[in-house]
């Protein structure tokens, strides 16, 4: 893991990060759309999901280059 997902401050939204990092890969998270059940489940707004969701790729892809 890189920077992007440690950089997000909010606790909620840092943690979603890191369950899509380890629980998907890029093609999963390059079609997923914002979740409602994830976003009751974990406390965050549609834009809080985004960002997550964006770090995790970031990271992810960021990873993947360095292997």
């Amino acid at each position: 893991m890189t920077n992007a997902i440690r950089n997000i401050a909010d606790d909620a939204t840092r943690a979603f990060a890191e369950a899509c990092y380890d629980t998907n890969d890029l093609k999963e998270l390059d079609s997923s759309v914002p979740d409602e059940v994830d976003m009751k489940q974990w406390g965050i707004t549609a834009e809080q999901w985004s960002e997550a969701v964006a770090a995790a790729r970031t990271d992810l892809k960021a990873d993947s280059e360095a292997e």
